[in-house]
Parts: C-alpha cells; sequence; structure tokens
C-alpha cells in the first residue's frame, strides 16, 4: 500500500507533468542470442559519442606524463558512471519516461531545466569539441602544431567542422541509421588506428606497467 511520503512525492512530481499511475511492471524479455546482438546499435551510437572530449584527451595526458600511476582515478570514474546509468535505465523502467523528464519534474520546473541542459550541452559541442577537433586538422594542414598567429585558421576549421556535423542529420535520411553508419566508421577507424599503434609501437614493459 502508498505511504503517505510515496503521496507527497507522486504530488510533487505531478506539479509540472501528468500524474503518474500504478501498475505492474511487464515482464523481462527472454535473454537470446538475437537479444543481445539488438543491443549492439545502441551500443556502437554511445561508445562513438564518448570518442573525442573528456577522458579520451586527458586519459592519454595525464598517462603520458604521470605514466600508469593514476589509471586508478579513471577507474573510479567508470564505476561510478556505471551505477549512475543504471539507476538512469531503472527510473525509466519503472515510469517509462526517459531521465530527462524526470529531472523536469523537479523544482524549479520544466522552463529552468530545458533553458539549462541547453545551455551545457551547446557548451559541450561548441566550442569544445569542435575547437579540439580544428587543431589537429590545422597540424595537418600547416605540418606543425598551430601558434597563436594561426588562431584565425583554428578559429574557422572549428566553424566548418561544427556546420559539417549537421550535414549528415540533413541529407542522411533516417537520423537513427545516419547517425549509426557515421559511428561505425568512426569506431572502425578509430579503433583501428589505435589497435595498430598499441600492438606496433607501444613497448611490453609500458603495457606492463599501464595494466
Amino acid at each position: 500500500m502508498p505511504t503517505d511520503q510515496d503521496q507527497e512525492v507522486r504530488e510533487k512530481a505531478s506539479r509540472f507533468f501528468p500524474r503518474w499511475e500504478e501498475a505492474d511492471l511487464p515482464q523481462p524479455p527472454a535473454i537470446t542470442l538475437k537479444s543481445w546482438t539488438a543491443l549492439i546499435g545502441p551500443g556502437v551510437l554511445m561508445v562513438g559519442s564518448n570518442i573525442g572530449g573528456g577522458e579520451w584527451l586527458f586519459g592519454p595526458i595525464v598517462t603520458a606524463r604521470y605514466g600508469g600511476s593514476l589509471m586508478w582515478i579513471a577507474t573510479i570514474s567508470i564505476a561510478c558512471q556505471v551505477f549512475y546509468n543504471l539507476s538512469i535505465m531503472r527510473y525509466t523502467l519503472y515510469t517509462g519516461e526517459p531521465i530527462f523528464v524526470g529531472f523536469f519534474r523537479t523544482k524549479p520546473g520544466p522552463k529552468f531545466w530545458c533553458g539549462l541542459y541547453l545551455l551545457l550541452d551547446l557548451g559541450g559541442i561548441w566550442p569544445y569539441l569542435a575547437s579540439n577537433a580544428a587543431v589537429p586538422l590545422a597540424a595537418v594542414i600547416l605540418g606543425h602544431l598551430p601558434g597563436a598567429e594561426d588562431d584565425a585558421l583554428v578559429r574557422n576549421l572549428s566553424y566548418v567542422i561544427f556546420l559539417s556535423v549537421l550535414t549528415p542529420l540533413i541529407f542522411g535520411g533516417k537520423i537513427y541509421n545516419a547517425i549509426e553508419r557515421m559511428m561505425v566508421t568512426k569506431l572502425v577507424v578509430v579503433l583501428g588506428y589505435l589497435t595498430f599503434v598499441g600492438v606496433m609501437m607501444v613497448s611490453r614493459e609500458t603495457w606492463v606497467d599501464i595494466l
């Protein structure tokens, strides 16, 4: 039976959105080989979206400067993200709505949270990731790492990269399929290159130190 506290939580959560109703959870799907392969597409999108920023950039920098002694920080970060994502999945299973809708249910309301998340997402994409991608592209064009005198080139390349991301979404047909094809290509190229470099150019002592 719902308690008074449960009722209070339900009332607060329905302040800005429709009330939650009570129902039985659906039966979990049978775990088969086919059900596992259905996870490949979403998994590719998640992996591909995480290549290019955050730990992907700072992890190699820290390892190159201090060796494998600080890799425990990455382990803690990954563990925290696992529990965070498990909580998000449970929320969606229990309520049938995305986690952002759950965030919007809290004070001070959906207008505030929508504006905040749009601002944070824009800052994560522009100029952060676009500028990071522009630097190596400028280095390829110039033949050396760009300096202060090449600021205009880097800035213009970041504009081009940012706008070019929209091209597959506009002309690629179904958005999900277009993004999935992009991420598959990205994973094959990036992980294939890194595997080749790691096997052919990294010494055994370095592998032991990092692992």
